[in-house]
């Protein structure tokens, strides 16, 4: 943890609070209601969903746009098992 602190301070402290403030608001306005089923390629579409989550946070798009983007993206290359 240290390591990461000195590497990327800005995740720690007061001014990463908003992440966390707005991932519990969102949760709990939108709940899943299910548990997800098992897809592939996951690595690539963890990394999507990673990177739309930083544009959402940082205020970069819309909750719709980036549903639409993480859609547009991750569709095409979902294999379900």
């Amino acid at each position: 943890l240290t390591a990461l602190k000195a590497i990327y301070p800005q995740w720690f402290g007061d001014q990463s609070r908003w992440w966390y403030e707005d991932w519990y608001k969102m949760i709990e306005e939108y709940p899943a209601g299910y548990q997800a089923k098992a897809y592939m390629p996951s690595n690539e579409i963890n990394k999507i969903f990673a990177d739309e989550c930083v544009k959402l946070f940082s205020k970069q798009i819309t909750p719709e746009k980036a549903y639409d983007e993480l859609a547009a993206k991750i569709v095409p290359i979902k294999i379900d098992e």
